[in-house]
């Protein structure tokens, strides 16, 4: 019986050790982790969820060859790059106005639709002005 004991001790500590172990190691940034934070342009000495990367880096993916990062922003700015705005970037904004004409859970594509119809300038804006503009754009498009 008592050797029974020291098994089922033992076990639990082996198990309380390797969760402890593997929480940590979840933890704890790696230098793959810091590889990949730099190649997205993140600032590095701060830490990230493994989430956060993997959706920056579909993000990354799906960004036209030629776009670069623009200027850090604050959450209530929406920025409007230089140039024409791709068009992918039209199309899915053009769709989701189709569902939701006001695009309250969109200001990005509020932007960019305004940027595409020559509504707007490039630069960084508020979102309250950006929303403005758009509504006073559909009353003039109706």
């Amino acid at each position: 019986m008592s050797v029974k004991r020291v098994v089922t001790a033992l076990a639990l500590c082996l198990a309380f050790t390797g969760t402890g172990a593997y929480a940590i190691a979840q933890s704890q940034s790696t230098e793959g982790d810091d590889a990949r934070e730099a190649a997205l342009g993140l600032d590095t000495s701060r830490e990230y969820p493994e989430s956060f990367l993997n959706t920056a880096e579909h993000y990354e993916k799906l960004a036209p060859k030629d776009s670069r990062p623009g200027p850090p922003i604050e959450a209530d700015e929406v920025h409007i790059p230089e140039g024409a705005v791709p068009e992918v970037f039209v199309k899915s904004c053009t769709k989701s106005a189709s569902k939701d004409r006001s695009l309250d859970s969109n200001p990005l594509c509020r932007a960019v639709l305004l940027k595409n119809a020559g509504a707007i300038d490039a630069g960084i804006f508020k979102v309250a002005d950006v929303k403005e503009k758009y509504e006073a754009f559909i009353k003039e498009d109706q």
